[in-house]
């Protein structure tokens, strides 16, 4: 008889390495603070030019008037003086012709003359000074242009590079897992295959978790399926372990691992120009992660700096000592694992790399691929990778065996 299988149990939520994290978090909100300082300044130039234009064009409304006042008040010294040359015309022939009144009207005319052309020389040096006015405002806002361009940028980088470090998390997962034993597996297969279920829940459980804390979680999420980020397991061990009279067999696992994503679909999930993902620097720290990441003891997931958690400048990789040799000519490309079987578990070099279909992004070099799935034969290939390459494992059926007792 063919029992279902039982409910799945996950507990003890990983621990993420949030250090770094929080330095990255730290420098787009800063980033982002110094832009919106920046949109406001924007903002209050660009009030005060308008302030500045309207000014100017009052002030060139009262010039017109101006200058409307001052051709009347040169016709009214026009005709002042008219009467004034007539006047001594009259005088010439009647030395007792009168003129102080016709000197006062020519006098008069004159002065408001001059008055309102000082006027229209005052207006002129208003208008200038409007003008310099915006012209410094506009020379502002062409620099706060500029800088608003350079921020944006430099948020846009800041943020793809928050983005990886989330992606490239490391933590713990406990799971507990409970199966029932198939009649035509043996208690070995029913072992193998409980921890293999138990890893993959594992894993995909984790990467759960590290969607579920990226900053930009609603942005990045609806993306998911076009994101092809991965979990690799570090190291893992068997907590307990214990079969039941009824056919049952519960594995509790302890689950070391990290996430990855391919550098090339960061912009793409943040929707910001793909120049910001073509950069040397974050496929070098995912080789060196894959060093790293080798070296974890079993069981244990130790949290690191600059080595795991942020991106590693070009200037310094000097730094790194031999592992420089290799990140100079490392070109790393895409291994595509396809079966004919679900339920399956790649292994590379040893490690498992979670299910079917598979997309792994890896340095050049020789690999060992293995795909396992309880009752068939594993599928062994290696692989020489120069060049993106698809590896299609047929795995067939082992023979039935009878379940021991």
């Amino acid at each position: 008889m063919r029992l279902a299988l039982s409910s799945l149990l996950l507990c003890a939520l990983a621990v993420f390495s949030m250090a770094t994290n929080a330095q990255d978090t730290s420098k787009v909100a800063e980033i982002a603070a110094q832009l919106s300082q920046n949109q406001q300044q924007f903002e209050r130039d660009q009030l005060q030019i308008k302030a500045h234009q309207d000014e100017l064009t009052l002030l060139h409304t009262q010039l017109q008037r101006m200058q409307a006042q001052v051709k009347q008040a040169e016709r009214q010294q026009q005709l002042a003086k008219q009467a004034l040359d007539e006047g001594y015309q009259a005088f010439l022939k009647d030395p007792n012709t009168p003129l102080n009144s016709l000197q006062k009207d020519y006098q008069q005319a004159t002065q408001t003359l001059h008055d309102k052309q000082a006027q229209i020389h005052a207006q002129q040096a208003a208008i200038n000074g409007q003008r310099e006015s915006i012209s410094a405002l506009n020379t502002a806002v062409a620099q706060n242009r500029k800088s608003k361009l350079a921020l944006q940028q430099s948020l846009d980088q800041a943020r793809v590079e928050r983005l990886r470090t989330e992606f490239a998390r490391k933590g713990t997962l406990e799971v507990v897992h409970t199966i029932n034993c198939q009649r035509d597996e043996t208690l070995g297969q029913c072992e193998r295959r409980g921890q293999q279920q138990g890893l993959s829940k594992a894993t995909s459980r984790f990467l759960d978790q590290v969607y579920n804390n990226l900053s930009e979680y609603r942005l990045v999420s609806a993306k998911r399926d076009l994101a092809n980020a991965r979990v690799k397991v570090v190291s893992s061990h068997v907590v307990d372990s214990a079969f039941s009279g009824q056919g049952n067999f519960n594995v509790n696992l302890s689950v070391a691992m990290a996430g990855e994503i391919d550098n090339s679909q960061l912009c793409s999930l943040l929707e910001v120009d793909p120049g910001y993902c073509q950069s040397r620097t974050i496929t070098v720290n995912r080789l060196q992660n894959h060093n790293i990441n080798n070296k974890v003891s079993q069981g244990q997931l130790s949290e690191q700096s600059d080595n795991t958690g942020s991106a590693i400048e070009v200037g310094r990789i000097a730094a790194l000592g031999d592992f420089q040799e290799h990140a100079k000519d490392a070109n790393p490309v895409t291994l595509t694992v396809r079966s004919n079987v679900v339920d399956d578990t790649v292994f590379i070099n040893g490690e498992p790399y979670g299910q079917t279909k598979l997309d792994v992004t890896l340095p050049l070099g020789e690999y060992q691929v293995e795909v396992r799935k309880p009752g068939y034969k594993s599928y062994q290939v290696k692989v020489v990778l120069e060049k993106p390459q698809v590896v299609y494992a047929q795995l067939s059926k082992n023979a039935v065996k009878l379940a021991s007792k």
